[in-house]
């Protein structure tokens, strides 16, 4: 980055990539501490319910374990399963109830490390960070950089996980997962410092 992008570049503590529930539960708990940050969205806030979920999609947990951070279910049916825009009006609900710093329709191109701290190319501007979240894509499949292998043995380090009692009775004795939002909710989270990126679990004690 050249003196000039340096100074004409916005300045966050930390900058979140992707606002879905990961992304957002992340920047409530940053809100919370009084941690300044901003979150970066290719498209709109919770993209991927909007526009990745089949017209009669619903969850498969009942409603009263969905409690993104602050913000329980609040409707009348605790055991009945949402429907796909009744999880959209939820999720909006949420954002709505903490105005997060949102910036949507917003993609970053490249993000690299340097003097200056972790620099973010967006289509909005150069941005530059002390501190990184990514948190996209599914949850499926967990992406682990191969720099996770050089962290040191106390950083404790929890991928997305996905399992099927069907497929494997066994996994549910075994504690792979933080609970039952966790599953549904990844992040990986890039520090100066640690060499690489940390893949970490956002558990917000929510279904979704």
């Amino acid at each position: 980055m050249s003196i000039g992008q340096a100074a004409s570049a916005a300045h966050h503590s930390v900058a979140v990539i992707g606002a879905g529930q990961a992304g957002l539960s992340i920047s409530w708990y940053l809100a919370r501490s009084g941690i300044e940050h901003v979150v970066l969205e290719k498209h709109r806030a919770g993209h991927a319910w909007r526009a990745e979920r089949w017209d009669s999609f619903c969850l498969v947990t009942p409603n009263w374990q969905c409690q993104l951070p602050g913000f329980p279910y609040q409707g009348a049916d605790l055991q009945g399963f949402m429907l796909r825009d009744e999880i959209i009006d939820y999720f909006d609900a949420f954002v709505a109830s903490f105005n997060p710093p949102l910036r949507e329709g917003v993609t970053v191109r490249s993000l690299r490390a340097d003097q200056h701290g972790f620099v973010l190319d967006a289509t909005d501007g150069v941005h530059v960070a002390d501190q990184v979240v990514i948190a996209t894509g599914g949850y499926q499949i967990p992406i682990i950089p191969r720099c996770a292998e050089r962290l040191p043995g106390d950083i404790l380090q929890i991928h997305s996980c996905w399992w099927s009692a069907a497929a494997n009775p066994a996994a549910r004795s075994r504690k792979t997962c933080i609970s039952a939002a966790a599953r549904f909710t990844s992040a990986s989270v890039m520090r100066r410092g640690c060499h690489g990126a940390i893949a970490a679990r956002m558990s917000s004690n929510g279904c979704i």
